[in-house]
């Protein structure tokens, strides 16, 4: 009788200990941040850093004092967008992500930075980087339409790119020293919402950021268990960030194709477009968020950003489309 008891005692104490944990992560996304980081002198390197969130972003983080690696595809695209801002304290990188070689290369690249500034580790990796269509995609059509070429490369960049630089850039991530600074590291991933509820006729690219959203989850919960198993050093928080519809919408910058069997059902679709649109947020709301979530200690699991009735109208699309 004892014995049952003592089970009983453990399974009730072990049930609880499942809902509180549950409960945290519930209303982790209603928590206040933090924001108790300090940003000086913290190494941040951004992807897709001459675009909308990414160029107000670098601006953020040099105005608060952090060391910037801006990357992009080519160099006059960082030149034309960043290029006034240069100092010691902002660097750049031409990657194209899409090439492992390429990213090899990058890692070794910032190590060297790393050196040069005298810091110990990169603090944040903000995976911003993403296309819409492929760059020789001329048309666009729907999903069934889609050649080899187009849907590999846009794959190539929002899904494969992000996960290759997590895998070249996670070793120099490390907290070498907690006792100093008991602050972890974190890996930032933009996902998209249409990740989560996709809209037709966007290409592939609704589900490369889906899968974008899943490989989040899986890297976060394994960095959560590595935690457990009692290894802080090498424990990254992990962040995924699903924008709405924003001023620098990039899927729909190709015309649809005329040709298409779906033209017709494509034009059905322009009132709903026309609605999301016109309620799109300033790419500087996204890039705040994405500087809030870097410098506070408590960072959410994910966050969807965009105006509170767009974030219902999110919630509620799968049940009425």
């Amino acid at each position: 009788m004892i014995e049952l008891l003592k089970a009983v005692i453990a399974y009730l104490l072990t049930a609880l200990q499942v809902l509180i944990h549950i409960g945290k992560k519930v209303l982790a996304p209603f928590q206040k941040l933090k924001q108790d980081i300090d940003p000086s002198g913290r190494v941040v390197l951004l992807t897709g850093a001459a675009g909308g969130f990414g160029s107000n972003l670098v601006r953020e983080l040099l105005d608060k004092g952090a060391n910037v690696i801006a990357v992009d595809v080519k160099m006059e695209f960082l030149e034309k967008s960043l290029g006034k801002l240069k100092c010691e304290k902002l660097e750049f990188l031409q990657v194209d992500i899409a090439s492992n070689e390429q990213v090899v290369q990058a890692a070794e690249q910032v190590k060297e930075l790393l050196k040069k500034w005298n810091k110990d580790r990169l603090f944040a990796l903000v995976n911003n980087a993403g296309i819409g269509n492929s760059p020789n995609c001329v048309k666009r059509g729907g999903v069934v339409e889609f050649d080899e070429d187009e849907m590999q490369q846009v794959f190539n960049v929002n899904t494969l790119g992000h996960i290759r630089m997590v895998r070249e850039l996670y070793p120099l991530m490390e907290n070498k020293n907690t006792q100093l600074d008991s602050n972890a590291s974190i890996i930032l991933n933009v996902a998209s919402i249409s990740g989560r509820d996709a809209l037709p006729f966007l290409s592939v690219y609704p589900s490369t950021k889906h899968a974008i959203v899943g490989y989040s989850h899986s890297l976060r919960r394994e960095m959560e268990l590595l935690k457990a198993s009692g290894n802080d050093n090498s424990f990254v928080r992990v962040c995924c960030v699903e924008p709405g519809f924003s001023k620098t919408q990039i899927v729909a910058s190709k015309p649809f194709n005329e040709e298409s069997i779906f033209y017709k059902a494509y034009l059905l679709t322009k009132p709903l477009y026309f609605k999301v649109v016109s309620s799109a947020i300033t790419p500087d709301h996204v890039a705040l968020e994405m500087y809030r979530q870097i410098f506070s200690s408590n960072s959410y699991d994910s966050v969807i950003v965009d105006k509170w009735y767009m974030i219902v109208f999110w919630r509620l699309f799968n049940y009425v489309f």
